[in-house]
């Protein structure tokens, strides 16, 4: 924080963000999943974010578990969104292209 001259106090706040493709995860050491907060995507032109309660390596992949009850699922090659009341999503590097800039 800074003064100006006519006693008013200046203070600023920001934070980083860091956006990785979400076939990424999967391939990210703990220490860094554990930073992770929230997942943003777009499918379709519709915007997506979760905020994040748990991330969970498994043998398979990644399951990331969202405060609503959606789970995320990341595999090799896939991406399983299941909302709790909801029909599944599945994004695949077969329809979607791989490293798709809006998986993030």
């Amino acid at each position: 924080a800074a003064h100006e001259g006519n006693g008013n106090l200046i203070a600023g706040v920001g934070a980083a963000v860091r956006f990785h493709g979400l076939l990424v995860y999967n391939t990210m050491p703990m220490a860094e999943l554990r930073k992770v907060q929230d997942v943003a995507f777009e499918i379709e032109g519709e915007f997506s974010l979760y905020r994040l309660s748990a991330i969970t390596k498994i043998p398979s992949g990644l399951r990331m578990l969202a405060e609503d009850g959606t789970t995320i699922w990341v595999d090799e090659d896939r991406v399983n969104i299941i909302p709790q009341f909801d029909s599944r999503t599945v994004l695949s590097t077969n329809t979607t292209g791989a490293g798709a800039s809006n998986w993030s």
